[in-house]
């Protein structure tokens, strides 16, 4: 069964405009924390330490009647927007639905021709650092597209791939968006893993153009971007010591105030517009065809297994085929990060996951020694698990 197939399971042609305005139902008491001390000992150090693991969830309930029309119940635990976590892979979200949605724009604008994410691109160098892209081997024609770029950067995990579509649609346009979502604790104004950019090369963004053949169907130059969206952010400051792109351990905490920032709360509002783009007031939603939510569904769903954190399938239990996990994640620094929409299409079950977990016992950062595997993994998978059990006996 594919994902279009289990959406039309679950979703009624009816729009309810105010279902995913932030001001929605959110309980404190709190079928969450009732979940979390049934499973502690399952869930391990985090949930007994969270100042030390920063650990933040968001569950959301969805419970339908009998016409398909979802009711949202959100859940939060430990939740606040002005405590900084390193987020940045899991961004990939917003700014991916932000480029089919540019795409469209593009579309319709009739002076151009008809340009789609399968349309060739070229990215130029406008100024150092930033490269030109105009070529891709591991592309099926050899040329870079939108689909492309986002396919490198949801199933391969590709941080450059990221970059490009950071440079598509630009620092003022992603902010800007944001914002107009609801999410009001957000700041994205860096490239991912590409320290040869410092702040103010992050703000321009390269020229490029889009190709039908030899014929230039659309141009933009480069653009500059304002960061108006400057937070307060707690804890920026980390740890005991880092170690320099050099090399040089330095016995000093790390800065994370010049990293991009999505507060947990941002991150599950933007899940909800997409993954329930049909009960999302216009204002809210992003301007995508069902074609384009079709395509995000097919990133979220074939991710890599092991970027899928909040998922309790290991390599000798998979899920079963009726159970789905629409999920994008991240990690680094020591976090570990993932915003998931977790579907049961046997048993009725489906709710919206966001949880983060911080692993860095020696306080140290970038030594590469954090304990993804030994306690960041079986913390998220055992929560993944333990709210899927809550759920399916909730609704049996």
């Amino acid at each position: 069964m594919n994902h279009s197939t289990i959406r039309k399971i679950f979703f009624a042609l009816l729009l309810l405009p105010f279902l995913l305005m932030l001001g929605c139902q959110s309980n404190s008491g709190n079928a969450l924390e009732k979940i979390l001390q049934h499973n502690a000992q399952t869930l391990g150090a985090p949930i007994k330490d969270l100042d030390q693991y920063e650990v933040q969830i968001l569950f959301t309930q969805i419970d339908r009647d009998t016409l398909g029309t979802p009711s949202l119940t959100t859940y939060r635990f430990n939740v606040d927007s002005s405590c900084y976590f390193y987020s940045d892979a899991a961004i990939k979200l917003p700014v991916a639905a932000m480029s089919l949605e540019k795409l469209n724009i593009i579309y319709m604008d009739r002076k151009y021709g008809l340009a789609t994410k399968f349309t060739p691109i070229r990215f130029e160098a406008s100024r150092p650092p930033q490269t030109e892209y105009a070529t891709d081997s591991s592309a099926t024609s050899g040329l870079p597209t939108i689909a492309h770029i986002l396919n490198r950067a949801f199933l391969a995990n590709d941080k450059n791939a990221y970059n490009r579509l950071y440079e598509f649609v630009g620092l003022n346009y992603i902010n800007n968006t944001l914002r107009n979502k609801g999410c009001k604790n957000s700041n994205v104004f860096r490239r991912l893993d590409a320290p040869q950019f410092q702040k103010e090369d992050d703000k321009y963004t390269n020229a490029f153009a889009l190709y039908g053949g030899d014929t230039i169907i659309y141009e933009q130059k480069e653009q500059y971007g304002i960061n108006t969206a400057a937070l307060s952010l707690n804890n920026t400051l980390k740890g005991t010591a880092h170690i320099r792109e050099d090399g040089t351990l330095i016995q000093q905490p790390f800065n994370f105030s010049d990293k991009n920032f999505m507060a947990v709360q941002d991150l599950h509002q933007i899940l909800k517009i997409v993954t329930l783009f049909e009960y999302t007031d216009k204002s809210l939603g992003f301007m995508l065809t069902e074609q384009d939510y079709d395509f995000l569904f097919e990133l979220l769903l074939n991710a890599p297994q092991a970027d899928k954190y909040l998922s309790w399938a290991t390599a000798d239990a998979p899920l079963p085929s009726h159970i789905k996990v629409y999920s994008v994640s991240g990690k680094g620094y020591g976090y570990m990060t993932d915003n998931a929409y977790i579907v049961d299409t046997q048993n009725n079950v489906e709710f919206l996951l966001t949880a983060t977990v911080h692993v860095n016992e020696n306080q140290v950062y970038n030594d590469d020694q954090y304990e993804y595997e030994t306690v960041g993994k079986p913390f998220l998978s055992a929560l993944g698990r333990a709210i899927y059990e809550y759920e399916l006996a909730r609704k049996n």
